[in-house]
């Protein structure tokens, strides 16, 4: 035959050895490893910055003419919280006529208010009594939403006095 030669030639060849082997298998397993802990460690620290708004008290009281329904808020999340709107009974506040105060807020709370890891705040919701239209009366449980900017949405019930 004329490639017995050739035949022999490659026979007598050896592969890897497998110390070698297994040199090159360790060095792939590393950089899969090393790869996975940078995507693992990307996703994690994307998680870790949230926001977490608590109402800790929410009281009313009432006068001849308005309600005033009076939150405490704390933010207890490892980043600032904006909260950008107030709804009543899933309304927004403005609709009801009535005024949100904290600070610079206003009745649409277009800008929001910046709540800082850790801090404390209060919120006044006042509420016209005699509003013509408005289904609000002494005894009415309210359903209160604060929405964040980041679309997190913060519920207290309060029950008008």
């Amino acid at each position: 035959m004329i490639f017995t030669g050739k035949v022999n030639k490659l026979k007598t060849r050896t592969g890897l050895s497998p110390v070698i082997a297994t040199l090159v298998l360790l060095a792939v397993s590393i950089t899969v490893a090393v790869a996975a802990s940078y995507y693992m460690s990307g996703i994690t620290q994307s998680n870790a910055s949230f926001e977490k708004v608590e109402i800790l008290s929410a009281y009313c009281s009432n006068d001849a003419n308005f309600w005033t329904v009076s939150f405490q808020l704390k933010n207890t999340g490892p980043s600032a919280a904006s909260l950008s709107h107030v709804f009543i009974n899933s309304i927004p506040i403005d609709a009801y006529d009535t005024v949100a105060t904290l600070g610079n807020w206003t009745s649409d709370m277009t800008v929001g208010q910046l709540i800082n890891s850790g801090q404390t705040v209060t919120l006044n919701l006042y509420m016209a009594k005699n509003k013509v239209g408005s289904s609000l009366s002494s005894g009415t449980t309210i359903d209160v939403q604060f929405h964040s900017a980041h679309g997190f949405d913060y519920i207290k019930m309060v029950k008008l006095v």
